[in-house]
């Protein structure tokens, strides 16, 4: 199934079902410049269909419960402001080896991320 298939029978199910979960969902990305210019910042490139998924949702918004069995699918703007504090985490505790760009998270849940 493609993204786009499978975004449109989420969408389909939550306006039947739970049209607040939908409005939670944030609008896309305003273009591919934003998600290249993300993976610049991140040093990293997200696959075909994490890329295209951010095309139709731009993740959820901090209100959300999280569409994803209570994991909230996080905006690229999150994604960079996690990375950057990890680099000034890994930099102020001087771990000469720590990559954040290694681990994107895409997912949180109750301060718990998933990559």
């Amino acid at each position: 199934m493609s993204v786009q298939e499978s975004f449109s029978r989420i969408e389909s199910w939550l306006s039947k079902n739970a049209p607040n979960v939908l409005h939670q969902l944030n609008k896309p990305i305003s273009s591919m410049d934003e998600l290249d210019k993300a993976e610049a910042i991140l040093g990293a490139k997200f696959p075909p269909s994490v890329r295209e998924a951010y095309t139709y949702h731009d993740g959820e918004s901090t209100e959300s419960t999280g569409l994803f069995g209570g994991w909230r699918w996080l905006p690229l703007r999150e994604i960079i402001q996690w990375n950057n504090e990890q680099k000034q985490y890994g930099q102020k505790h001087q771990f000469l080896d720590f990559k954040p760009s290694l681990m994107i998270p895409l997912l949180v849940s109750n301060n718990d991320f998933r990559y």
